[in-house]
């Protein structure tokens, strides 16, 4: 077996980033590449021994959304083991093209609990969109650049849109009693949506949980394929 030789790099922070160590570089034989962040939280400053188990939930999330959102060819761990996404294996579908499958998976999880199917599409290479219907409220999961966007913002609304014109004007089409309102169909969709976007701006009094700018190419750039919309009915 050929061993390659890599430089691996290493820098250590302390005391809040005041105090930034020189890196370091050492020689390794292998052919894995990896990113490895490790810390150490000091608990003493927030005048606790140890966190929270809602605190160290929302940090497992967080490792779970990534696993999701980074694509295919990217491992994540969790405490040292393989974070597994539902219907995947080693973070690979089968018989669905890539970069789409990890994401797919990941949405997946939302619904081991409903026997709901999930409708699946990439634009431009740089957007993934799921769509389930659901009944009683709307519901999103959200993501711009891997940044969690818990209460959605112009991204989900422009896919949101895109999905609910159709429907009603489909609908309103087949039934012309049906008087039916954008609402109506929009209570009954739950959109997840996966985005990567150039120069994004968050909503800062909601600490960066709402995507809120909309760039003049938007409408006509990030448009849902005809062939997922008619998959819609």
């Amino acid at each position: 077996m050929v061993l390659f030789v890599q430089t691996l790099f290493i820098q250590v922070f302390k005391k809040e980033d005041r105090s930034i160590h020189r890196p370091q570089t050492k020689s390794r034989r292998s052919r894995s590449k990896y990113t490895k962040f490790k810390f150490n939280l000091d608990l003493e400053k927030f005048g606790t021994t140890r966190l929270e188990d809602d605190v160290v939930a929302m940090i497992k999330k967080r490792v779970v959304d990534m696993a999701g959102c980074l694509g295919e060819g990217m491992t994540v761990r969790l405490n040292y083991s393989e974070v597994e996404l539902s219907g995947t294996r080693n973070g690979r579908h089968k018989n669905v093209p890539t970069p789409t499958a990890p994401f797919k998976g990941y949405c997946r999880l939302y619904l081991e609990s409903v026997d709901n199917e999930l409708m699946f599409t990439t634009i431009q290479d740089s957007w993934e969109v799921c769509l389930s219907i659901r009944e009683g409220n709307f519901e999103q999961v959200s993501f711009v650049n891997s940044i969690a966007t818990i209460n959605g913002g112009s991204h989900v609304t422009h896919i949101t849109n895109q999905i609910m014109d159709h429907l009603v004007r489909v609908l309103s089409e087949k039934n012309n009693n049906a008087n039916l309102q954008a609402n109506d169909v929009k209570n009954c969709l739950w959109v997840f949506v996966n985005a990567l976007i150039d120069n994004p701006k968050f909503d800062a009094d909601d600490l960066g949980q709402t995507y809120l700018n909309e760039p003049d190419n938007f409408e006509s750039q990030y448009k849902l394929p005809d062939q997922f919309l008619e998959k819609g009915m």
